[in-house]
């Protein structure tokens, strides 16, 4: 499998709870032309804790804002349904050890495009 990295890690456990969104889910911002449901995503915020010596404790929280496109409103609502079931998530995946996540819902919007419903949900993870 290969995981190196946080956001590659994130996009595996997406892609095995919403299959018809693997090969798109792409990071910032979506290919006008490439096919929904689609989600972007961005790292917004990351720091590691320190302890009682001032020293860096290797617990890493990492905040990661995904956005969900998709044709219809109950479309984005399902797949957004789907992604809550990483609230709480905890396990190796390949390299990265993932202490907790959790997601809260960050707004639904309309896009500039009519025929285009997006949402938006915040993932905060703490690895280990």
């Amino acid at each position: 499998m290969a995981i190196a990295t946080l956001e590659a890690a994130l996009i595996y456990l997406i892609n095995e709870r919403v299959p018809s969104i693997v090969g798109c889910i792409t990071p910032i911002f979506r290919n006008e032309n490439a096919s929904l449901p689609a989600l972007t995503y961005e790292t917004s915020l990351s720091s590691e804790d320190v302890d009682l010596d001032c020293m860096p404790s290797g617990i890493i929280r990492t905040t990661i804002d995904v956005d969900i496109w998709a044709k219809t409103y109950a479309e984005v609502k399902a797949i957004q349904k789907s992604l809550f079931n990483l609230n709480g998530y905890h396990g190796q995946v390949d390299e990265i050890n993932i202490g907790f996540i959790q997601v809260s819902a960050s707004g639904d919007d309309l896009d500039s495009e009519p025929d285009i419903q997006t949402s938006s949900l915040k993932f905060q993870v703490t690895t280990i």
